[in-house]
């Protein structure tokens, strides 16, 4: 029995004859097998251990010399990279396409899924079915800060300030003075403190991106068709140039693309100031008019306030559709502006504004200003978008495009006024995707550590064992949600993949599986969190 392999496809219940796939309702529990929730007539019985040993001693006591065709040595190596230290962040970008970038502990760089044209193996033209290491130019100079994904492109940053880049190159989005795709690292530029890249939407190769450098500077590359890049022109830049910023209002502490090529850009400075550069056909940048700039300008209705937090939205190629702006003041004080035809404002019309107006009082309870105040907003880099608020008691509320039941009210009706989706919230996030991106679904961790989504979920992106959009907040069957330590996304239209990085390092992923982007077993699609590396 030592060597004896049990193997099976379903189970089946001899009583009630109801059967289900094994990959469906079993999961591994620290080395305790059992059925998810919901299954309550197919069990298996729980063991901890298999002739008084357990899993991982059977393991290091396998004695075959291969197993379909893999060394013991081969087999057991495929832990080695379990201690990933980070995924590919999204919080100042879009997304990959159907691919991640992880860096692991000892600053190795992995690839996995998509590999369009060949961009990240070395220029072979082949998707990964599994993971790549790519070289690492600067391991054992600076460990790894960042790496930032948008559409096809990848920008890795290091402690050192040092930028480097990966990918497909269009309108010069690299800063590397050229617009040839890059197969390994090349260096970007130097002194880097923060990058932000536009959202895709449909036009995903008009990739425009700002840094800001360590010394308070803000530089920008890539396409500037409308001036978003606030460097003086209307020019595409494929070399890093300088944003042109009014002097004595502070020095800039954050940025923001909104958008693509109708897009705007956006500076938070240290003394609570915004400024604005690019497309303004529907008042996105908040002066009063409707007409672009490209050099940054002050929202001057905001001159009284002290602004902590700024999103915009956008990320069609249709420009009714394009900017609406909502930020935090820090008083807890909501603004919004820009383009409301879907009712993002939540003040129960769909009039756009060229200014910024409050629309705090239209929150209802259990918000309150004094108890209960906002203390963050979100907005989708979407096609149609949708609004979002978070309390300091973590009261979540939405308003806008509701197609999916990204809402969460049980419908696909939109909602002109805030909605109070969920409660118990310790982090929220609106899901990304380079292309079309009203597939939209929406990502909860509660104070609880409970995994709640909801949404669109037509490739089982929300990890609830089916692909029915999910109209409501619905916890997820995830037994390691109170390890999540980081949440991301990757896709492209609606072929979206969610994945969840533990504390341990593991990696566990669900969705659109095209390019084996989750799991290299098949190209099917993963309709529940299962374990990536």
């Amino acid at each position: 029995m030592i060597n004896s392999i049990i193997s099976c496809d379903r189970l089946k219940n001899k009583q009630t004859n109801n059967s289900a796939a094994v990959g469906n309702i079993i999961v591994n529990d620290n080395n305790l097998l059992r059925t998810i929730d919901g299954e309550t007539d197919l069990t298996v019985s729980n063991a901890l251990k298999i002739n008084n040993k357990t899993l991982d001693e059977i393991r290091s006591n396998i004695d075959a010399k291969t197993i379909d065709g893999l060394g013991i040595n081969d087999i057991l190596s495929k832990d080695r990279y379990k201690i990933i230290k980070k995924m590919v962040t999204t919080n100042k970008t879009a997304a990959p396409s159907q691919s991640m970038l992880f860096f692991t502990q000892n600053e190795d760089i992995l690839f996995r899924g998509y590999n369009n044209s060949g961009y990240f193996v070395n220029g072979q033209a082949a998707n990964t079915m599994g993971f790549f290491t790519i070289y690492n130019p600067n391991k054992g100079i600076s460990n790894i800060k960042e790496i930032y994904g948008v559409h096809c492109s990848y920008y890795v940053l290091y402690e050192n300030g040092d930028l480097y880049f990966i990918g497909a190159e269009n309108t010069g989005h690299s800063g590397t003075g050229n617009n040839a795709s890059k197969f390994v690292l090349t260096l970007s530029t130097t002194n880097v403190k923060q990058v932000a890249t536009t959202s895709s939407g449909h036009h995903y190769d008009n990739l425009s991106v700002l840094i800001l450098k360590n010394d308070g500077t803000v530089w920008g590359s890539g396409y500037n068709g409308n001036g978003e890049l606030g460097v003086g022109n209307n020019t595409n830049q494929s070399s890093w140039s300088k944003a042109v910023i009014p002097f004595g209002l502070g020095t800039p502490i954050d940025i923001i693309v909104g958008n693509n090529v109708n897009g705007a850009s956006y500076i938070l400075t240290d003394t609570g100031k915004v400024l604005a550069a690019g497309y303004n056909g529907v008042g996105q940048l908040g002066d009063g008019t409707t007409v672009a700039k490209n050099t940054f300008i002050q929202v001057g209705a905001l001159n009284n306030y002290n602004i902590v937090k700024l999103q915009a939205s956008g990320g069609s190629y249709n420009a009714r559709y394009n900017g609406s702006v909502i930020c935090l003041t820090d008083t807890g004080r909501v603004f919004v502006w820009g383009y409301n035809g879907l009712g993002t404002f939540g003040n129960s019309t769909t009039s756009n504004s060229l200014i910024p107006i409050d629309v705090t009082d239209k929150i209802p309870l259990p918000h309150d200003p004094v108890s209960n105040p906002i203390v963050d907003v979100f907005t989708t880099q979407s096609d149609y978008n949708t609004s979002a608020l978070l309390t300091k008691n973590g009261d979540l509320f939405m308003a806008g495009y509701n197609g999916y039941g990204q809402i969460g009210d049980g419908t696909t009706v939109n909602k002109t006024q805030w909605f109070n989706t969920f409660n118990n919230v310790k982090s929220f996030q609106f899901a990304k995707t380079p292309y079309e991106t009203y597939y939209m679904y929406c990502i909860v961790l509660t104070n609880d550590n409970k995994l709640v989504t909801w949404g669109y979920n037509g490739n089982g992106q929300c990890g609830q064992n089916h692909t029915t959009n999910v109209l409501q907040p619905t916890k997820v069957n995830f037994e390691y949600s109170s390890e999540i330590k980081q949440i991301n996304t990757c896709g492209f239209s609606a072929g979206m993949s969610t994945y969840v990085l533990l504390n341990d390092g593991r990696v566990f992923g669900t969705g659109s599986n095209d390019y084996q982007q989750i799991s290299d077993n098949s190209c099917a699609n993963i309709r529940r969190f299962i374990k990536v590396i």
